[in-house]
C-alpha cells in the first residue's frame, strides 16, 4: 500500500471529512500515534491502515477497501 493509496481507502471508508479527522485525531494504540504522525513518521501505510481498521472495529469489507478495483468514468 501506498500513502496515496492509504488516502483514497480512508476517504472510501469514512468519506472526507471523517477521514480527515480519523486520520489527524485519533490515536492508534498499534503504531504509538495518529495516522498523520505515523506516516510522517515512516511507518508503512499498510501498517497504519491496519491499525486504523483495528481501532475503528473496522467490518471485513472496510478493511480490503484498497483492494478493490477502481472505476474508470468515462
Amino acid at each position: 500500500m501506498r500513502t496515496s493509496e492509504f488516502r483514497d481507502a480512508l476517504e472510501l471508508a469514512f468519506g472526507s471529512v471523517q477521514g480527515d479527522s480519523l486520520a489527524r485525531d485519533l490515536y492508534l494504540v498499534r503504531v504509538d500515534a495518529t495516522a498523520e504522525e505515523a506516516l510522517a513518521a515512516g511507518v508503512p501505510p499498510a501498517k497504519v491502515w491496519d491499525a486504523l481498521m483495528e481501532e475503528t472495529d473496522a467490518d471485513e469489507k472496510t478493511r480490503w477497501i484498497y483492494r478493490r478495483p477502481r472505476r474508470v468514468e468515462s
